[in-house]
């Protein structure tokens, strides 16, 4: 042992008094990452989900919340996902809760996630594409993933059009990447339907 083991003792009671003085009930997960009192990590799976771990740093129970607006802050030359729905659960001490995130795409000029790519840390987006992501859920993935670009990056239909593809590759299947080009992934109803919600929430956009 050496001198690091009564530093690092310090630390973990200082975060556990941080917990024991929360109140009751759920707490943001933004918050408790900020606090020191969990890490939140992910890898990337497509435009549509990640896989997340969030795991506790304290000797004591937390009841965490995964607010809408919240994203996976990425570790790489990748796009940042945000979460698309609300999570609640409880964290046993030094506990891992691992969940499998419905998430769109923040920062378009930036390449989709793939399995290899990997997230850590969390963060939350401008309240207008909270506001959005809480409007439309239950809406379809690209339904919301036309809003948040049109927010985060300020994207027209034809510029949400052209930079995602569904292209055909061998024995007729559907990707993203490589194959021939077979239009916009992402629809002129479900740009539509984006642009509904953003409109009756009255946030500017140019969908």
């Amino acid at each position: 042992m050496n001198i690091l083991s009564p530093i690092r003792r310090w630390f973990q009671e200082r975060r556990d008094r941080k917990a024991k003085s929360l109140p009751a009930g759920y707490h943001d997960v933004v918050d408790l990452y900020a606090k020191g009192l969990v890490s939140a990590k992910g890898t990337g799976q497509s435009i549509t989900d990640i896989s997340a771990e969030i795991t506790s740093r304290v000797s004591v129970p937390l009841k965490v919340s995964v607010a809408h607006g919240t994203y996976f802050v990425s570790r790489g030359n990748h796009q940042n996902m945000v979460t698309r729905r609300k999570y609640q659960f409880d964290l046993r001490p030094h506990g891992a809760e691992h969940i499998r995130v419905p998430a769109s795409c923040i920062n378009a000029s930036l390449p989709i996630p793939k399995e290899s790519d990997r997230f850590r840390g969390v963060s939350r987006v401008p309240a207008d594409v909270r506001r959005f992501m809480e409007a439309a859920e239950g809406e379809e993935a690209m339904v919301i993933q036309a809003g948040v670009w049109a927010l985060t990056d300020g994207y027209s239909r034809s510029q949400i059009q052209r930079t995602l593809r569904t292209r055909r590759v061998r024995y007729g299947g559907l990707a993203e990447m490589g194959g021939t080009d077979e239009g916009p992934a992402i629809s002129n109803a479900q740009i539509d339907k984006a642009k509904a919600i953003l409109t009756r929430l009255g946030i500017r956009n140019y969908l």
